[in-house]
């Protein structure tokens, strides 16, 4: 069962795809919601696919996610 996403928090997200060092597909479990590729402001390799992250999102738009920090394995 999905939960309407409050935009103005944090989420935490699962990376599902690296596209480049700088975006990626996230996963928000608790909203059933997997974003478009969004732009990180850390470092990102394929390897990362599978481990949490924190997504914000500008002005509350699920069209601009930000990948804020990933949480380490």
């Amino acid at each position: 069962m999905s939960m309407r996403l409050n935009n103005a928090f944090p989420q935490k997200a699962i990376i599902t795809a690296v596209q480049d060092q700088k975006t990626a597909l996230a996963y928000i479990p608790l909203a059933d919601f997997e974003t478009g590729y969004i732009e990180s402001t850390v470092t990102l390799h394929p390897e990362m696919v599978g481990w949490e992250a924190i997504v914000v999102f500008v002005n509350g738009d699920r069209n601009q996610g930000v990948i804020v920090g990933v949480i380490r394995e």
